[in-house]
C-alpha cells in the first residue's frame, strides 16, 4: 500500500498492484505527494483504543510522579515532610527491617501566616516505632495514589469518545 497526500493534506491510498501508468496519472491529476508511514501516522486520527492507551500511560506517569513527590507523617509528634523517591522508600524499608533505632531525613512543617512552610531537611533521630510509623504513612500515601490511578483507569475504560477522554485528568 502506498500513501499520498494532496495540497489540502487529504490522504490517498493505492494498492501496490496498481499499474505504474494509472498511479502516475492520479499523482499528476490530484497533485499528490508520497508520504512515509511515519508521516501517515501523523495524519491518521487515532482510534478510541489508541487514545485510551495514551491516557492510561499519562495517568501512570502522573501516579509515579505523585508517589515520588513526597508525603507527610506525624510520627515524631508533629507534621514532617518526607521525600519518597524510590531510593528513599528503599532506605526507609531497610531501616524498619533492621528493627532498631536510627536516623532519617525529614523536614518539619511549620505554619507561617496560615501557610505551611517546610524547614530545612535534616537528619533526625527516630525510634524503631517512629520509623515504622513513617513507613506506614509512606505505604498509605503510595496506596492512595495507586487507588486513585485505578479509579481513573476505570473511568478511561468506560469512556466512549475522545471528548470524554480529554476531560479525564489526574
Amino acid at each position: 500500500m502506498k500513501h499520498f497526500k494532496n495540497n489540502d493534506n487529504k490522504i490517498f491510498a493505492y494498492d501496490n498492484d496498481i499499474s505504474k501508468e494509472v498511479l502516475e496519472a492520479q499523482i499528476k491529476k490530484l497533485l499528490l505527494t508520497e508520504i512515509s508511514d511515519d508521516e501517515l501516522s501523523f495524519f491518521k486520527k487515532p482510534t478510541i483504543e489508541e487514545l485510551k492507551k495514551r491516557k492510561i500511560s499519562e495517568i501512570k506517569k502522573s501516579c509515579e510522579r505523585e508517589i515520588t513527590n513526597g508525603f507527610y507523617s506525624e510520627a515524631l509528634g508533629e507534621k514532617h515532610f518526607y521525600h519518597s523517591t524510590i531510593a528513599e522508600q528503599s532506605n526507609l524499608s531497610a531501616l524498619v527491617a533492621l528493627g532498631v533505632d536510627n536516623t532519617f531525613k525529614s523536614q518539619r512543617v511549620i505554619v507561617v501566616e496560615e501557610n505551611e512552610v517546610l524547614e530545612e531537611r535534616v537528619m533526625q533521630n527516630y525510634t524503631f516505632e517512629q520509623l515504622k510509623d513513617v513507613l506506614i504513612d509512606c505505604v498509605k500515601h503510595i496506596s492512595t495514589q495507586i487507588n486513585r490511578k485505578d479509579k481513573i483507569k476505570k473511568t478511561i475504560h468506560q469512556a466512549s469518545t475522545a471528548e470524554e477522554l480529554a476531560k479525564i485528568e489526574w
